[in-house]
């Protein structure tokens, strides 16, 4: 189905930015205060948002909810068998953490045994994995691709950084087999 979404002007007026297809995502350079508007096919309005913060993200998502139930228990779908069942199309919101702010104490430590790193990435672009060395300087390592594993120590640190530089994720290895689970955060999808 999709959704059109519009820049609202400060006298009201809605620009057309764009539509997007089922399961596509955009991100929009912006100001604080601007507020959007999402509407359906029908040009009936889903949602609508104001930036709040400089790391604000709205995620929006095609989901079914029946009219008696809040925003709270919303269900993804849509199920084509749920139609004309007293259930009304809607959208759904949700807010990511945002990114963290680099440790600058985060450094690696010497004295550790042999260990494996699996790094299980959910960051939807591409990433780049950095170790970070004994003085706190990062050195790359490798692209932190949907799932790959380092070999490294106990006592390493690594980041992981967007193709911006903007950082992702910090992690220090704990353990012989350790895991670092990379998830999206604001202001990415």
């Amino acid at each position: 189905m999709g959704f059109d979404y519009f820049w609202v002007t400060a006298d009201g007026q809605e620009v057309r930015l764009g539509q997007l297809a089922d399961g596509a995502s955009i991100a929009l350079d912006t100001t604080l205060g601007h507020a959007f508007r999402v509407r359906d096919g029908q040009g009936k309005l889903q949602l609508e948002h104001t930036v709040a913060s400089p790391n604000d993200e709205l995620v929006v998502r095609e989901c079914m909810f029946a009219d008696t139930i809040d925003a709270a228990s919303l269900v993804p779908g849509p199920s084509p068998y749920d139609w004309g069942q007293g259930q009304t199309q809607g959208v759904e919101t949700e807010s990511l953490p945002p990114c963290p702010t680099a440790t600058p104490a985060l450094r690696s430590s010497s004295g550790g045994g042999a260990s494996t790193l699996e790094i299980f990435n959910g960051f939807d672009q591409d990433a780049g994995t950095f170790w970070v060395d004994f003085k706190g300087e990062e050195v790359p390592t490798d692209k932190a691709t949907d799932r790959n594993t380092i070999n490294t120590y106990v006592g390493h640190a690594f980041r992981i950084r967007d193709g911006e530089g903007r950082l992702i994720h910090e992690h220090l290895v704990a353990s012989p087999a350790d895991n670092m689970d990379v998830k999206p955060c604001t202001p990415y999808v």
